[in-house]
């Protein structure tokens, strides 16, 4: 008689949302009850929301000397505080926590449908800080797999191309264009005038770059090489795609990556960038850092994750091993673990390591 497979291994989908759904939200939470003065980026939502309940313009009462105290305008599409608006009656560290929960839950859903080789990458700097800073990143990145979870492409235009860029199928594309187009709709049904606020916003903005202008960033676009895969699309348009340089802007790189040990090097690169910044600061200003961040960027995490692409073949699919995940799907955890080559496992228990220093860091620093 054959024996069961566990239910995680029957649903690595609803596993995977389980699994890094709570994760994010214990890191999002103890962030919060270490430092409760630290502000992250939901905050703003979380007022522009209550602003909006009130028939109010949030773009008018964010930034610097303004009802909300914040460093920068609300250079965001009103589609983002759309989505927040259930959440603003909330406590704003509760709705902290439920936002970073959902990102997570939702990534966790859309990597592990395909088993779990791409869960290493809650291991990296670039996720980790996405949910300290309760940022869209997890949302964006799980539209790369899920189109209906286009739907969140209207609160970060600038990753609609990425996402458009890597559609295998024009149903898959017309899916995520309609998706994110129903959400801006209804918002300029909200307000029909809130792109004029937001355009002002962005055209005030200095620190807007695009990764492919800096130093050795011309190499990036080797990858159009590959043209013919989608991940390689993908990472041409995330190169060349105007943006506040960031390690949590950083995930979805992820999409690329195709095996387990490609996930966890580029979860250690992320974590490599994260130390870099970290040893050369501090920085007399924001655009010091972000301009500082964006340059070592480029050969730290862009060009090993342009090496990966190079590697294959330019042809339009290349499934990883579907013998070999069909295999691991039907064993046990303890069969799985040993299956795992030995490099692959010492550099997961490195990305292991490194995730755990990262968050004690984040528990024992202050920022304000």
């Amino acid at each position: 008689m054959t024996r069961a497979a566990p239910w995680w291994r029957r649903h690595p989908a609803w596993a995977g949302a389980a699994l890094v759904g709570t994760l994010a939200a214990v890191i999002a939470l103890a962030r919060a009850l270490h430092e409760p003065t630290f502000t992250t980026d939901f905050d703003q939502f979380h007022f522009a929301a209550r602003a909006l309940w009130r028939g109010e313009n949030p773009y008018a009462a964010i930034g610097p000397g303004r009802e909300f105290e914040w460093g920068w305008q609300l250079n965001y599409p009103l589609p983002s505080v759309l989505f927040v608006m259930p959440l603003a009656w909330l406590p704003v560290v509760a709705g902290r926590v439920t936002f970073a929960a959902a990102g997570g839950a939702l990534l966790g859903y859309a990597i592990g449908r395909d088993g779990f080789r791409r869960l290493p990458l809650v291991f990296s700097a670039a996720f980790m800080i996405a949910v300290t800073r309760t940022q869209w990143s997890p949302f964006i990145t799980a539209a790369f797999f899920l189109p209906w979870a286009g739907v969140f492409l209207a609160a970060k235009p600038n990753f609609a191309l990425p996402v458009l860029a890597g559609a295998r199928a024009w149903r898959q594309f017309a899916t995520l264009f309609a998706a994110a187009a129903v959400v801006a709709l209804a918002s300029l049904v909200w307000d029909p005038t809130w792109p004029l606020d937001w355009l002002r916003v962005i055209q005030s903005m200095e620190y807007l770059s695009a990764p492919v202008v800096n130093p050795g960033g011309f190499l990036l676009l080797l990858a159009l090489v590959r043209w013919r895969r989608p991940e390689a699309r993908i990472f041409a348009a995330l190169v060349c795609m105007p943006q506040t340089p960031s390690l949590y802007d950083l995930l979805p790189l992820f999409v690329i990556s195709r095996t387990l040990r490609e996930v966890t090097v580029l979860s250690l690169c992320t974590s490599l960038l994260f130390l870099v910044i970290v040893i050369l600061g501090p920085y007399a200003t924001f655009n010091d850092y972000v301009h500082m961040l964006e340059r070592w960027a480029v050969f730290v995490v862009y060009l090993p994750a342009l090496v990966m692409i190079l590697r294959r073949p330019n042809v339009a699919d290349d499934p990883v091993t579907p013998a070999q995940h069909h295999r691991t799907a039907t064993t046990g955890l303890r069969a799985s673990i040993e299956a795992i080559p030995r490099l692959d496992a010492i550099l997961l228990l490195v990305a292991a390591a490194t995730a755990t220093l990262l968050f004690w860091v984040t528990l024992v620093t202050n920022r304000q």
